[in-house]
């Protein structure tokens, strides 16, 4: 991607004090996410919510070359180049974000990656905790420490942790959240930051332990 030097030497002229237009609903939700995406992943994922978000929708149709030199005369796309567009994308799969829905001869089709929506959710009821539980969601405090006690709300992430526990133990949960704190942000590891995050990765991070296995030893078993 080339840039020329009229354009590297602009200057931002700044922003309104005031918007009522020409701005988008962004997720505050991804404040606890930044500090997990590289530079063009930021970029990408941004330009993506621009185009999925930013016109009411969840999905949509995006070219490589939109990504590199952008769509229309206003949007000059997301300053990243040919090459780095196909790694952050899939960087971005695997860290839960996006699905890149792929057909040969065909601009990749990209959806947001939603919350499953859990009946009753909504609902101002106490969630029940047993002690188990509620120790197993406090362990997630080293990698979401201002939302760990949400958690203990929230009835999708209690039931994560339960189901887990019933399906693979408590012994086998337990070293799972323990292994999260080593595996997180190490390269081809998936980013868990929730109980959900958990049940839904679980298998990549099984794959990732034993691709570790593998290549360096029984040094870390799950």
């Amino acid at each position: 991607m080339t840039t020329s030097n009229h354009e590297q030497n602009k200057r931002f002229p700044g922003f309104k004090k005031e918007y009522r237009r020409d701005f988008f609903k962004y997720p505050t939700v991804l404040e606890s996410w930044w500090h997990s995406l590289s530079g063009a992943e930021q970029k990408c994922l941004d330009f993506i919510l621009r185009n999925t978000y930013g016109y009411l929708k969840t999905r949509d149709k995006i070219s490589i070359s939109q990504f590199v030199s952008g769509i229309g005369e206003r949007n000059k796309g997301a300053g990243v180049s040919k090459a780095q567009v196909p790694r952050a994308l899939k960087a971005l799969e695997e860290k839960g974000f996006i699905v890149v829905h792929r057909a040969k001869y065909r601009t990749n089709d990209i959806s947001l990656v939603l919350e499953e929506a859990v009946e009753g959710e909504a609902e101002d009821v106490k969630v029940s905790l047993t002690t188990e539980t509620e120790r197993m969601i406090e362990m997630f405090r080293f990698v979401a420490h201002h939302r760990t006690d949400e958690f203990k709300e929230e009835k999708r992430q209690v039931r994560a942790i339960e189901k887990l526990i019933e399906h693979y133990g408590v012994d086998m949960v337990e070293q799972a959240i323990s292994l999260v704190k080593v595996t997180n942000g190490k390269k081809y590891a998936p980013v868990i930051g929730s109980p959900v995050d958990l049940e839904r990765k679980w298998a990549s991070l099984v794959a990732y332990v034993q691709r570790q296995k593998d290549q360096e030893g029984p040094r870390i078993s799950l």
